[in-house]
């Protein structure tokens, strides 16, 4: 029988994997309890104090004292070391950790499995056998697999190039087959999953990638731009400060902090926040001096020659010339409208005290007439004189409640104005993209996203009036 079929028999009959008095772990501590193996850890149960959970690599020794005989202590022995040659990786070590064993417990009920599986590995070093994909394989089918995964990958790349996402993930899928752990098809996989809207599993491979190479740049550039689709912006802002610590000098990179620094939502007070402007301005102002040898210039998450850049100096003038005359006009059009809206008050109250006065001479003439005076002239000329300024004053009123509407109209349209200018603003112009990498992008950077630029009718184009023919546009991925 082959030395894996016994290992995998072994992990499927027993789960306790061994039962010690003295564990100790890599970080020095000594623990006296109890070790068993649960759902890819280990469980440790002191002899005092809570139970503990620690990683399979976090044991470094396992010292079995309170066996009830020895056979029992060498059963425990054998199926620890099982777990130690299923997870190490150089043939030297497991040759050393069976040797040590055999003479340990040379009487073990397990010598003859321990006998054969030293047997293999020896034939295995000898044969140059190395650990590939969970298997033990010669350096040639190590080379014959690399090489198909990568063909597999650089295909999956393509296809995911030319926006044949669905294929891109097959092959990802298929290179994973043969390596699971290959960098470049977890990341392509992870591009590819993003495009079809599957965030979980882009999510899955892009944290697989990190727990292997916590400092592979493409991984936490591409977990920050997931993080911010499933709007967990801190989450991103982490993703990419650690980014930016690695790489403070990729283009692609600081224009994708530069689009997420615009669209966070949280408090720009925050120190999450603020550290990652502070340490993006640090590079990005290095990165605009390189630029700027070549003629290319910041806007927004994107970059912009000579040219470009005084057509937009010019066209943010002449906006912020038309914001200036309207806010006037808004100003102006409100202060005129509030001295309406106050004499509006001032005449309906003299309306009010002229209905009062007009309704007390009318009384005083009933009260004349029922004494017997025919009329009382003085009273007469004083309603006359009221009732026409009673006439007067609504006339007005009239004229003051149909300016005020004229105003309001004049003030919605300012505002549907403001509305139309902010929608044209030149900032408005800015992709705001942030951009999935791929491997082999921190060294060939893609070039910067083309400018999208609207014009009156809202229809869409690009400007680039002498772009020199460095850039040309290249997919978001």
């Amino acid at each position: 029988m082959k030395w894996t079929l016994l290992f995998v028999m072994a992990l499927l009959v027993v789960t306790a994997i061994a039962r010690a008095d003295i564990i100790t772990l890599k970080n020095g501590r000594v623990v006296d309890g109890r070790l068993y193996r649960q759902n890819g850890h280990y469980v440790i149960k002191p002899t005092s104090g809570g139970v503990m959970v620690v990683g399979l690599g976090d044991v470094a020794s396992v010292e079995l004292q309170t066996t009830r005989n020895p056979a029992e202590k060498a059963r425990q022995a054998w199926q620890f070391l099982i777990v130690q040659i299923n997870r190490k990786k150089n043939v030297g070590r497991i040759i050393d950790l069976i040797t040590t064993y055999l003479k340990t417990y040379p009487h073990s009920p397990f010598r003859s499995q321990a006998e054969k599986t030293l047997a293999q590995f020896q034939k295995y070093q000898t044969d140059g056998f190395v650990r590939f994909s969970g298997r033990w394989v010669s350096l040639k089918t190590r080379s014959e697999l690399l090489a198909k995964c990568r063909w597999i990958t650089q295909t999956a790349r393509q296809l995911l190039r030319n926006g044949k996402i669905i294929q891109a993930v097959g092959k990802s899928r298929q290179a994973l087959a043969i390596d699971p752990a290959y960098t470049d098809a977890l990341i392509i996989g992870g591009v590819a999953e993003r495009r079809l809207g599957n965030m979980p599993g882009a999510t899955r491979l892009f944290r697989t990638v990190l727990a292997a190479h916590p400092r592979n740049t493409i991984a936490l550039n591409d977990l920050a731009i997931v993080r911010f689709d499933q709007h967990e912006q801190p989450a991103a802002l982490r993703q990419y400060q650690k980014a930016i610590n690695l790489e403070a000098g990729n283009r692609l990179l600081l224009d994708n902090i530069s689009a997420a620094l615009r669209a966070y939502q949280g408090s720009h007070r925050a120190i999450l926040y603020r550290r990652l402007q502070r340490t993006f301005a640090l590079a990005d102002r290095q990165m605009r001096i390189r630029m700027a040898k070549k003629g290319l210039y910041r806007f927004g998450n994107t970059w912009v020659n000579a040219r470009e850049r005084a057509y937009l100096n010019r066209k943010n003038r002449a906006y912020q010339h038309r914001k200036e005359n309207l806010a006037a006009q808004y100003k102006a059009a409100q202060i005129e409208l509030q001295s309406v809206n106050t004499q509006l008050r001032q005449i309906k109250r003299r309306i009010a005290a002229l209905i009062n006065t007009i309704n007390y001479s009318e009384f005083n003439q009933e009260a004349l007439f029922m004494q017997g005076v025919m009329i009382f002239l003085p009273n007469e000329a004083m309603l006359n004189s009221d009732t026409a300024a009673l006439t007067q004053a609504q006339s007005q009123q009239v004229k003051l409640r149909t300016q005020r509407v004229q105003i309001q109209a004049s003030i919605q349209n300012i505002r549907l104005a403001a509305a139309e200018i902010t929608r044209k603003e030149p900032t408005a112009m800015r992709t705001d993209i942030q951009r999935m990498m791929l491997p082999g992008d921190l060294k060939n950077v893609p070039p910067p996203l083309p400018l999208a630029i609207f014009s009156n009718t809202g229809s869409g184009g690009t400007l680039r009036p002498g772009a020199a023919g460095q850039y040309k546009p290249a997919p978001s991925h």
